[in-house]
């Protein structure tokens, strides 16, 4: 075996070790900025976490009513515009890729909680609809 093989194998058996304490690294440290954002800015925080819960509330109720899927496309779709129009209220903006992320992570906690989202098949987290 040459230098390059054995580098080679020694790589392909650090990987498997290697990667879960990097990917627990990473979620202990965007848990921790995630703390400091919210000290930081708690009044942003608690909007996108409010509007977040208020817009999948609402996609919920309002996607068993007649013609809902003929103005949205996805439950995920009207929560996104409800997010958006309540963060555009308080003055704040907010990159959209975070605002889906609240709203996942609101999905989620409405989960946990025993609050029973439809989750259609194939379909991320409930907010997309049949």
């Amino acid at each position: 075996m040459d230098t390059n093989q054995i580098l080679q194998q020694v790589i392909l058996y650090a990987i498997p070790v290697v990667v879960p304490f990097v990917c627990a690294w990473l979620v202990a440290k965007i848990r921790t900025e995630w703390a400091v954002v919210k000290d930081r800015y708690p009044s942003v925080t608690d909007a996108l976490d409010t509007g977040a819960k208020l817009a999948v509330d609402a996609a919920e109720q309002l996607a068993t009513q007649p013609g809902f899927q003929a103005e949205w496309n996805t439950k995920k779709d009207y929560a996104l515009q409800v997010v958006q129009a309540y963060l555009d209220a308080h003055g704040i903006k907010l990159d959209a890729t975070l605002i889906e992320a609240a709203i996942e992570s609101s999905v989620k906690a409405m989960n946990e909680a025993g609050t029973n989202i439809t989750v259609p098949p194939n379909t991320s987290m409930g907010m997309t609809s049949k």
